[in-house]
Protein backbone atom coordinates (compact mmCIF):
# COMPACT_ATOMS: atom_id res chain seq x y z
CA UNK A 1 0.00 0.00 0.00
CA UNK A 2 0.97 3.52 -0.52
CA UNK A 3 0.16 6.09 1.42
CA UNK A 4 0.75 10.24 0.06
CA UNK A 5 0.00 12.67 2.63
CA UNK A 6 -0.65 16.27 2.04
CA UNK A 7 -0.31 18.90 4.31
CA UNK A 8 -1.73 22.01 4.92
CA UNK A 9 -1.18 23.76 8.22
CA UNK A 10 -2.35 27.59 9.43
CA UNK A 11 0.11 28.52 12.55
CA UNK A 12 1.11 31.33 15.15
CA UNK A 13 4.45 32.20 15.96
CA UNK A 14 5.23 33.80 18.73
CA UNK A 15 9.07 35.26 19.29
CA UNK A 16 10.32 35.46 22.84
CA UNK A 17 9.92 38.78 24.59
CA UNK A 18 13.32 41.16 23.74
CA UNK A 19 14.00 39.54 20.08
CA UNK A 20 13.21 40.97 16.67
CA UNK A 21 11.73 38.93 14.51
CA UNK A 22 12.97 36.21 12.87
CA UNK A 23 15.67 36.22 14.55
CA UNK A 24 15.76 34.07 18.15
CA UNK A 25 13.54 31.97 20.13
CA UNK A 26 10.24 31.29 19.53
CA UNK A 27 6.84 28.82 20.04
CA UNK A 28 4.48 28.18 17.71
CA UNK A 29 0.71 26.83 17.72
CA UNK A 30 -0.10 25.42 14.13
CA UNK A 31 -3.58 23.39 13.49
CA UNK A 32 -2.84 20.97 10.50
CA UNK A 33 -5.49 19.74 7.56
CA UNK A 34 -4.22 16.50 6.28
CA UNK A 35 -5.36 15.14 3.16
CA UNK A 36 -4.22 11.24 2.58
CA UNK A 37 -4.16 9.17 -0.83
CA UNK A 38 -4.52 5.66 -0.04
CA UNK A 39 -3.51 3.21 -3.64
CA UNK A 40 -2.73 -0.36 -3.64
CA UNK A 41 -3.55 -2.81 -5.80
CA UNK A 42 -7.11 -4.12 -5.44
CA UNK A 43 -6.05 -8.15 -6.13
CA UNK A 44 -2.71 -7.83 -3.84
CA UNK A 45 -4.74 -9.72 -0.98
CA UNK A 46 -4.55 -13.29 -0.86
CA UNK A 47 -6.83 -15.51 1.54
CA UNK A 48 -6.15 -18.75 2.52
CA UNK A 49 -8.48 -21.47 3.05
CA UNK A 50 -7.85 -23.88 5.85
CA UNK A 51 -10.25 -26.66 5.58
CA UNK A 52 -8.26 -27.44 2.11
CA UNK A 53 -5.10 -26.02 2.41
CA UNK A 54 -5.66 -23.77 -0.80
CA UNK A 55 -4.66 -19.84 -1.74
CA UNK A 56 -6.74 -17.88 -3.96
CA UNK A 57 -6.62 -14.42 -4.78
CA UNK A 58 -9.64 -12.29 -3.80
CA UNK A 59 -10.15 -8.84 -4.77
CA UNK A 60 -10.56 -6.32 -1.58
CA UNK A 61 -11.78 -2.36 -1.57
CA UNK A 62 -11.42 -0.55 -4.85
CA UNK A 63 -7.53 -0.10 -4.67
CA UNK A 64 -7.71 3.57 -4.12
CA UNK A 65 -9.39 5.84 -0.88
CA UNK A 66 -9.02 9.71 0.01
CA UNK A 67 -8.99 10.28 3.66
CA UNK A 68 -9.24 13.80 5.72
CA UNK A 69 -7.85 14.75 9.23
CA UNK A 70 -6.80 17.14 11.30
CA UNK A 71 -3.71 17.76 13.82
CA UNK A 72 -2.51 20.05 16.68
CA UNK A 73 0.93 20.89 16.47
CA UNK A 74 3.10 22.98 18.94
CA UNK A 75 6.44 23.65 17.90
CA UNK A 76 9.90 25.07 19.86
CA UNK A 77 12.70 26.18 17.86
CA UNK A 78 14.97 28.87 17.49
CA UNK A 79 15.99 31.10 13.93
CA UNK A 80 18.73 32.89 13.16
CA UNK A 81 19.51 35.44 9.81
CA UNK A 82 22.79 33.96 7.75
CA UNK A 83 24.62 36.18 5.38
CA UNK A 84 22.23 39.06 5.83
CA UNK A 85 19.96 36.97 3.31
CA UNK A 86 19.37 33.32 4.48
CA UNK A 87 16.97 32.51 7.36
CA UNK A 88 18.13 29.22 9.26
CA UNK A 89 15.19 27.90 11.43
CA UNK A 90 15.50 24.44 13.73
CA UNK A 91 13.26 22.97 16.73
CA UNK A 92 11.45 20.19 18.07
CA UNK A 93 8.09 19.89 17.02
CA UNK A 94 5.03 17.85 18.95
CA UNK A 95 2.04 17.27 17.43
CA UNK A 96 -1.26 15.35 18.19
CA UNK A 97 -3.84 14.07 15.67
CA UNK A 98 -6.81 13.51 17.86
CA UNK A 99 -8.58 10.51 15.76
CA UNK A 100 -5.05 8.75 16.15
CA UNK A 101 -5.41 8.48 18.97
CA UNK A 102 -8.96 6.74 18.93
CA UNK A 103 -7.70 4.53 16.42
CA UNK A 104 -5.14 3.66 19.26
CA UNK A 105 -7.92 2.35 21.40
CA UNK A 106 -10.61 1.23 19.01
CA UNK A 107 -8.18 -1.57 17.44
CA UNK A 108 -9.53 -3.44 14.39
CA UNK A 109 -13.05 -4.22 14.83
CA UNK A 110 -14.58 -6.89 12.70
CA UNK A 111 -13.83 -8.02 9.29
CA UNK A 112 -17.06 -7.29 7.41
CA UNK A 113 -18.13 -6.05 4.35
CA UNK A 114 -17.07 -3.45 2.19
CA UNK A 115 -17.71 -0.30 4.47
CA UNK A 116 -15.97 -2.16 7.67
CA UNK A 117 -12.88 -2.53 5.17
CA UNK A 118 -12.82 1.50 4.27
CA UNK A 119 -13.31 1.89 7.93
CA UNK A 120 -10.44 -0.21 8.97
CA UNK A 121 -8.02 1.30 6.47
CA UNK A 122 -9.62 4.83 7.83
CA UNK A 123 -8.73 3.73 11.95
CA UNK A 124 -5.03 2.44 10.62
CA UNK A 125 -4.20 5.78 8.35
CA UNK A 126 -5.28 8.08 11.34
CA UNK A 127 -2.64 5.77 13.48
CA UNK A 128 0.17 6.07 11.66
CA UNK A 129 -0.03 9.57 11.12
CA UNK A 130 -0.25 9.78 14.58
CA UNK A 131 2.86 8.16 14.77
CA UNK A 132 4.50 10.15 12.28
CA UNK A 133 3.69 13.42 13.62
CA UNK A 134 3.84 12.72 17.58
CA UNK A 135 7.78 13.95 17.80
CA UNK A 136 9.84 15.57 14.78
CA UNK A 137 12.89 17.88 14.34
CA UNK A 138 12.96 20.40 12.47
CA UNK A 139 15.56 22.14 10.08
CA UNK A 140 14.46 24.79 7.52
CA UNK A 141 16.76 27.21 5.36
CA UNK A 142 15.05 30.44 4.20
CA UNK A 143 15.63 33.52 2.24
CA UNK A 144 14.63 37.19 3.31
CA UNK A 145 12.34 38.95 1.03
CA UNK A 146 14.52 42.74 1.06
Amino acid sequence: MQLRTFNVGLGLKFFRKGTLAPIGKYNKLELLLLLTKLTYGDNSFISTEYNYGTTTRISKGTGNYNFTTFGVVYTTGRSRVLFNKLVLDYGLRLGVVPPGILAFFLGDIGDGGQGQFESTLNRQVNFRLFREQLVNFHIGLGFLAF
